[in-house]
C-alpha cells in the first residue's frame, strides 16, 4: 500500500511546497523594498 500511495503524497507535498515558496518570493520585494532616499 504505501508503495502505490508514496509516490503520490510525495508529489503532493513538493507541489505544496513549491507553491508556498513561490507565494513567498511573490511578496519578497514588497517585504524587503526600501525607499531610495536621493
Amino acid at each position: 500500500m504505501l508503495k502505490t500511495l508514496g509516490p503520490a503524497v510525495y508529489n503532493q507535498a513538493v507541489a505544496d511546497v513549491r507553491a508556498h515558496l513561490q507565494g513567498k518570493l511573490e511578496d519578497l520585494d514588497g517585504e524587503v523594498w526600501v525607499e531610495d532616499a536621493g
